[in-house]
């Protein structure tokens, strides 16, 4: 009986130190330790001058929220791949921190020392929308274009393209959408609902943040409820930072690396 008792009591404080260490981990390293995803997309709608052309995408940078030392990390990390098309899905800043002039100014750099020969695109997430001059400004003297509800062609030194369908849940603008290849890219995953796009991209949820087996996802648990029926690749992005839910389990901070392929 004693025996069973020790055994128990061990197997109790193993337990707990598993989940303390889980929790110390989730609470620090774990909302820094950045990676890079590849991924590869085979269609035969891929025009023969966009084989094998590489996507960088990422989200939810949320400046500055944990620190200047972890946003040059990731500015040094994109630094080292090679992309042709950047692409970012919004919540570029956090809209309770006060950035001063020298962060504003070392943000910019950062993003404007990014190269895309197919150019760089973004869309607004809702921490944008509370400091819009700001975002746009930030923008503006990056080389980024910010997109709406909209379709635009993208050409590489030929007449063929691929098609980038924005959308933004704020905008009704009414357009129409090209034909071809089209990647899809919406800050809320709602903006995918009813969509059959063969690359589709969405930010705002950090991909539940917290994911925790059988329970799921903790974080933007009501926007990572509705998951898009698609037969080609979806990501939802686990984003670069956090806003006030500081935590991250099975979701490490991450950088999407996308590669397309003609079939």
């Amino acid at each position: 009986m004693k025996n069973l008792l020790k055994a128990l009591l061990l197997s109790l404080v193993l337990m707990g130190l598993i989940l303390y260490i889980f929790y110390i981990d989730s609470t620090n390293s774990a909302l820094t330790r950045l990676r890079v995803e590849k991924h590869d997309v085979v269609h035969e709608q891929i025009p023969s001058s966009f084989n094998n052309i590489k996507i960088l995408y990422f989200s939810d940078l949320h400046a500055y929220r944990l620190g200047a030392e972890y946003q040059i990390k990731i500015f040094d990390k994109i630094q080292s791949l090679d992309f042709d098309l950047v692409l970012f899905g919004g919540d570029l800043i956090e809209s309770s921190i006060n950035m001063n002039d020298e962060e504003v100014l070392a943000l910019i750099d950062h993003l404007n020392a990014i190269e895309a020969p197919l150019g760089k695109f973004a869309v607004l997430g809702d921490e944008d929308r509370n400091r819009l001059e700001l975002v746009q400004t930030i923008y503006a003297q990056s080389g980024f274009e910010i997109l709406e509800t909209q379709s635009i062609a993208l050409h590489n030194l030929s007449k063929e393209h691929i098609v980038l369908n924005t959308i933004d849940l704020f905008s009704s603008t009414a357009y129409q959408q090209l034909s071809g290849f089209s990647i899809l890219l919406s800050y809320d995953p709602l903006g995918l609902e009813g969509r059959d796009d063969p690359l589709m991209l969405s930010a705002k949820t950090h991909n539940g943040q917290v994911r925790l087996p059988i329970l799921g996802a903790r974080y933007q648990k009501d926007a990572m409820e509705y998951a898009p029926p698609v037969e080609g690749l979806w990501i939802a992005s686990n984003g670069l930072g956090i806003d006030d839910y500081k935590a991250r389990f099975l979701t490490d901070p991450s950088l999407y690396l996308i590669t397309l392929i003609k079939k």
